[in-house]
């Protein structure tokens, strides 16, 4: 066999470099039990810290929403509330200075927390239980809204009301984020909200 020279060495050489330089593809993992999980799976929050974590199926059926336990399992449903009116001075009650927002009940401070979309991710600000409970009288299906793991999210330019699973609203919060410009958040923050609340509409069913 005939030596390589040194062009024939250089390029062996790169193109063993070029095989240990490229990126392996990342099998998502479970955070609780590190097994396996597909890239469609099962989250989890905790409920302490309010993080989503990824899980198994497994994992998920171990800790149901609404268990005492450090995580619970998310629902996937998304439900419309209907009869929920906003007028009246009964929005700025909630004390939110945007048009969109989440809010969650939270079993940590037994409150209910708002959030709404900023440069840095999502503000919070506490909720007066007056004026929560105002909402819960105009809408009783408000009522049934799992704590930690579900929100409701009001867009007040659509009139869009939906109870959705938290890890969605998170969502949005990212999708926001990506496009923000500036101090009040620029053009594409309309476009980015209106896309995401077309796929909740889609997915949306009173049986879920």
């Amino acid at each position: 066999m005939r030596p390589e020279g040194p062009k024939g060495t250089a390029a062996a050489a790169a193109a063993a470099l070029s095989r240990f330089s490229r990126p392996e593809a990342v099998e998502p993992r479970c955070d609780l039990c590190s097994g396996p999980i597909g890239q469609a799976h099962s989250h989890l929050v905790e409920t302490s810290a309010r993080r989503i974590v990824c899980g198994c199926h497994a994992c998920a059926l171990l800790f149901p929403s609404g268990a005492d336990s450090r995580f619970q399992a998310i629902p996937d449903r998304i439900r419309p509330v209907p009869g929920l009116d906003l007028a009246g001075g009964r929005w700025e009650g909630l004390g939110v200075p945007v048009s969109t927002a989440f809010f969650l009940k939270s079993s940590v401070s037994s409150s209910v927390i708002a959030f709404y979309p900023a440069p840095v991710g999502a503000v919070e600000s506490t909720v007066p239980t007056d004026a929560w409970d105002v909402l819960e009288r105009e809408a009783p299906s408000l009522r049934s809204l799992k704590e930690d793991v579900e929100a409701l999210l009001i867009d007040r330019r659509t009139e869009a009301v939906w109870i959705v699973p938290i890890d969605r609203c998170y969502e949005l919060v990212g999708r926001i984020r990506k496009v923000w410009q500036g101090i009040s958040g620029g053009p594409d923050i309309e476009g980015a909200v209106s896309e995401f609340l077309a796929v909740v509409r889609k997915e949306a069913s009173v049986d879920r």
